[in-house]
């Protein structure tokens, strides 16, 4: 699905890979790894990598992978490659994200790193976020509450991103 706007109209639409106004979006600029043979297009998820660089350096995530983010649109370079720099948001962004089938609200989803879309998190791949809205099909522009697992990385309890509900029997002493 593309949707072309003008940037000088008055009133912007929803387009895949904008970032809604609330709450404040969390974002970061990073580098694509000059390894990489992938094109970063607007909601791309991306992994974190290691590297010699003084920048943050990522590359595509598969639907496994722990997501460190997703790429933002920019309007004046719609997609990035090796080497090129771009803007990610990170967990506690709400993104404009495209279907892959449809979605109800409240439901948490997981990427279709093939096409960049995501579907109804089915329990075994990585659970990226949260549909803020109900998507009838597919192609159709929902928010997505961005989660990742990273997030969760350096917390203390056994919950994680993945796990669809909350487990406190470890935390018991």
């Amino acid at each position: 699905m593309s949707v072309f706007q003008n940037q000088n109209q008055i009133t912007q639409g929803p387009i895949k890979g904008g970032l809604s106004a609330v709450p404040n979006p969390s974002t970061i600029s990073v580098q694509v790894t000059t390894a990489s043979s992938n094109t970063f297009y607007a909601a791309t998820a991306v992994k974190l990598i290691s590297g010699t660089a003084n920048t943050i350096l990522v590359e595509k995530a598969a639907a496994t992978e722990q997501i460190f983010g997703f790429v933002i649109v920019n309007p004046k370079k719609p997609s990035h490659v090796a080497g090129g720099k771009m803007e990610v948001a990170l967990a506690g962004s709400v993104m404009e994200m495209e279907s892959g089938a449809a979605i109800s609200r409240g439901q948490m989803v997981e990427i279709v790193a093939a096409t960049n879309t995501v579907i109804a998190w089915a329990g075994v791949n990585t659970a990226c976020g949260v549909a803020l809205d109900s998507a009838a099909a597919a192609n159709a522009l929902l928010r997505v509450l961005i989660r990742t697992v990273a997030e969760y990385s350096s917390s203390s309890s056994s919950s994680s991103c993945r796990s669809s509900s909350s487990s406190s029997s470890s935390s018991a002493t």
